[in-house]
């Protein structure tokens, strides 16, 4: 069956390149992806694909199989584009000024959609049931949340994810799919400092919040140097900065927005309140006050070991074991860790630098795609998901 996979993947080879980039042609920002849903909608209406909305009013959830019992796998691909002005010289440039598919996530569709043409052909002989999610706003961690109140997951025993990569280290071709972490945990937090203004010739008359600020930015450091296991890994980064009026006036009040990045569940669930409890005991010691709001982005990625070994067999099957090799984990974050907190899953990724070309990386307004090996995502999804159903 893996000859046969491969060959219907080379077969349709144009059809996914072409497809990618008509995708390319019109990124659409989370949420509103509406000229991308229907491109979408039109394929698996023509392949004969049962289909229904998921996701809002741009995401689709397809089903191919259910004619034999057996397991069912939810394949997943993102939809929305980012807002990049596009600085990549090609035939197929954004048609959308200002917003651009810099991630990759028009090959993820033109490669599912594909894999779903193959598995239409192969639809009687699959042993249980494939789900194929195309979904909105992943770029803003809400998308998956959404599909999964509107059902995606019923019924769902696995799922599966591929994301083309972009690293100077990693040639083209090259599949990943460890057991373990493999993106991190994300939150966004906001720190409101209160002090208390007056003129710069008098400071003993205020309470300098910039001086708090930055008391605050540095003691925050100590939460990865002193408060975590030296063993994790864990990131504090203070990303923006605001404080005072003009030259020569004291600052009334301060504001931190940051990030903090770990792939530990448990060092992300303690974040909140370390972040919160620096902040404060920093303020008072100035003699402010301080507020912190912390926003819970996205949970740790984490690859089930039974799968991604069953994974990396497939792909093995298709492009050869020499091409499966170990990618460094990133401080990412991605949604796709919303379904595997529910079922047990994979996200594989591919790595698809241009050979020769220089390497930009995962939402540079000069990223690019090697076209040539979308074929081996294509070929090693559709494997993979047929070796999960006769597993």
């Amino acid at each position: 069956m893996d000859k046969r996979i491969k060959d219907l993947a080379g077969k349709y080879e144009a059809f996914c390149i072409g497809l990618r980039r008509e995708f390319h042609r019109i990124p659409e920002l989370p949420f509103v992806e509406f000229q991308t849903s229907e491109r979408i909608e039109k394929e698996l209406k023509r392949l004969g694909i049962p289909y229904r909305r998921c996701g809002g009013r741009t995401g689709w959830l397809a089903t191919l199989g259910g004619k034999r019992a057996g397991r069912c796998i939810l394949l997943r691909s993102d939809m929305d584009a980012l807002p990049v002005t596009e600085a990549a010289e090609c035939e197929f440039v954004s048609g959308n000024e200002g917003y651009m598919h810099a991630c990759g996530h028009d090959a993820h569709m033109a490669m599912m959609l594909t894999v779903c043409r193959i598995l239409k052909e192969m639809e009687g002989e699959l042993n249980g049931t494939v789900k194929v999610l195309f979904q909105p706003a992943e770029e803003i961690a809400q998308g998956a949340k959404r599909c999964i109140e509107e059902g995606c997951l019923e019924g769902v025993d696995s799922a599966f994810s591929l994301h083309v990569w972009a690293d100077p280290k990693i040639p083209s071709g090259i599949w990943s799919c460890e057991a373990g972490p493999r993106m991190s945990a994300t939150g966004r937090f906001e720190i409101t400092i209160t002090g208390k203004g007056g003129h710069g010739s008098t400071p003993q008359h205020g309470i300098d919040a910039a001086v708090v600020l930055a008391a605050v930015v540095n003691n925050l450091q100590s939460i990865v140097s002193r408060e975590t296991d030296p063993l994790e890994t864990a990131v504090v980064t203070c990303g923006k900065l605001e404080a005072g009026t003009d030259w020569n006036i004291i600052a009334s009040s301060a504001k931190i927005i940051g990030t903090s990045r770990t792939f530990s569940r448990e060092i992300h669930a303690a974040f909140p309140a370390m972040i919160a409890r620096i902040a404060r005991e920093t303020a008072e010691a100035y003699r402010a006050e301080s507020e912190c709001k912390f926003i819970d982005i996205s949970d740790p990625v984490v690859n089930d070991p039974v799968l991604a070994e069953l994974c990396a067999g497939s792909a093995a099957k298709i492009i050869g074991k020499d091409r499966i090799r170990p990618f460094a984990k990133t401080m990412g974050g991605e949604d796709f860790c919303f379904y595997l907190r529910q079922v047990p899953g994979v996200q594989a990724f591919l790595g698809i630098n241009d050979p020769g070309e220089e390497v930009f990386a995962n939402h540079h307004p000069e990223f690019h795609i090697d076209e040539s090996v979308l074929v081996d995502g294509v070929a090693v999804t559709a494997q993979y998901a047929v070796d999960y159903l006769n597993a």
